[in-house]
């Protein structure tokens, strides 16, 4: 039995955190044994509600403010490893690979990052380009992504492209978005178009709006929906938000649902998913509307392209353009054939390229031949011993 260590520094559930949880649910029990290290939130408690063996820790960043726990920290973690004999950590986001991938050298077992982010911070960019080189492999999650890798000095060849990936027994046809209809007062024959993130401006909640005050013009009927958590403690951006909402007359069409944990149902209740992100690695939101039949359409950034071909399984927008969005969701809306030809392909897409399995499969290679190439370093250490 392969045992695993996973670290993660975000305590929220959000896409990184729901990649990891279903990575860990579907990865082979028979062959590896998952352990997560993580910090106090959300994620901790779901962990624990599905009884996934975990442990919680305390973060900290490299720098002049924190140096010391920093460096008791890895110190920790390395002799945590050493005593629970893993034999892979995996670090989960960039600001955990910091420590782990160092507590991972000292304790000589082969590290893993998976990088999800769309671009790093440039205070950042320094130390990390040389911690990241210190890992056997990263795992990007897009195309673009890895090129974002390359561009701040990884090779080529310590790059991974596994996608993230959706886990479709759950993201199924069986799952109704009926009761979530209901329970937010909306009739099944209303056309719902949502955005599903964080409330973020770089999700694009500003310029959803203002694309839902031109589609209403012409679908009076339709409703919008924004759902995601927000995370300002004081709520500036929602107030924002709903003040814009009001400015252009359509306040009494857009509802707020705050966070919700039910995503399978709430993508079938929709019936378009928009996702008009200033920055996207991947997108993670789509293939899981893809899943439930649920038609697309998003801004042409990041990763979002190399999951949504134009025309054929969804619409991709100029970034920022709220008028583009609108006419794609308005012809769409419009055209009942075009509309369920998306839904058949977008579901098509996820089942040959973004099931769980695939992402699982992936994964267990990689660690496979990490531990492989762990063994034969390990072999031609002793020979060179015996020889001495």
């Amino acid at each position: 039995m392969t045992k695993i260590l996973y670290i993660t520094s975000a305590g929220s559930h959000w896409g990184s955190e729901e990649s990891l949880f279903s990575l860990i649910r579907n990865i082979p029990q028979c062959r590896y044994e998952p352990f997560v290290l993580t910090v106090q939130g959300p994620f901790q408690q779901k962990l624990k509600q599905f009884g996934i063996h975990h442990a919680v820790f305390q973060s900290y960043t490299l720098s002049k403010k924190e140096c010391l726990p920093f460096i008791l920290l890895i110190w920790r973690i390395s002799k945590f490893i050493r005593r629970k004999k893993f034999s892979i950590i995996h670090s989960n986001d960039i600001h955990s690979a910091q420590y782990s991938i160092l507590a991972a050298r000292l304790s000589k077992i082969p590290a893993v990052i998976h990088v999800r982010s769309p671009g790093l911070p440039s205070w950042l960019l320094c130390k990390n380009r040389i911690i990241i080189q210190l890992a056997e492999k990263i795992i990007a999650i897009s195309e673009n992504v890895k090129k974002e890798l390359m561009e701040i000095g990884i090779p080529e060849k310590n790059i991974t492209v596994i996608s993230n990936a959706v886990d479709t027994s759950v993201f199924s046809k069986q799952m109704s978005g009926m009761m979530f209809r209901e329970e937010m007062g909306i009739s099944d024959d209303t056309p719902l178009i949502g955005i599903v993130g964080r409330i973020i401006p770089i999700k694009g909640q500003e310029v959803f709006i203002r694309a839902a005050a031109i589609i209403s013009r012409i679908f009076p009927k339709a409703l919008f929906i924004i759902v995601g958590e927000d995370p300002e403690a004081d709520g500036t951006y929602v107030r924002q938000l709903k003040d814009l909402a009001k400015k252009l007359g359509i306040r009494h069409q857009i509802r707020f649902s705050g966070f919700r944990a039910d995503i399978p149902f709430i993508m079938d209740a929709l019936d378009i998913l928009v996702t008009p992100s200033e920055k996207e690695a991947f997108g993670r939101v789509i293939i899981e509307a893809m899943a439930m039949n649920t038609a697309v359409v998003a801004a042409n950034i990041g990763g979002i392209p190399e999951i949504i071909r134009h025309g054929i399984n969804g619409f991709l927008s100029a970034p920022k353009n709220a008028e583009e969005i609108a006419a794609k969701v308005i012809r769409l809306l419009s055209d009942r054939h075009l509309y369920e030809s998306f839904c058949e392909q977008g579901r098509k897409t996820v089942q040959e390229r973004y099931t769980i399995s695939v992402q699982v499969e992936k994964i267990s290679c990689l660690y496979h031949s990490l531990l492989n190439k762990d063994n034969c370093r390990t072999r031609r250490m002793r020979k060179k011993l015996q020889q001495k």
